[in-house]
């Protein structure tokens, strides 16, 4: 997963995953409701350019794993 740069065109949003910004909320919550439906998978959080101070990865990769482990409960339960 990761974040992209939005351009406005006359049609519309232009979405270029650039991998250089956070993931979106939107992603967040497509992600979730993936997870919810197939089970937790491995993930990567991508973060290729204007790379970010460690807490920010972090934080990334901390709601990643949150989502796994919500998901991981609900299968068990």
């Amino acid at each position: 997963m990761g974040g992209h740069d939005a351009e406005e065109l006359p049609s519309g949003p232009l979405l270029i995953d650039d991998h250089g910004s956070p993931v979106a909320d939107p992603v967040w919550t497509l992600y979730a409701e993936t997870v919810a439906r197939g089970g937790p998978r491995p993930t990567v959080i991508e973060w290729d350019n204007n790379v970010t101070e460690f807490p920010v990865l972090l934080a990334e990769a901390n709601r990643a794993a949150a989502i796994l482990s919500e998901a991981g409960h609900a299968l068990a339960s």
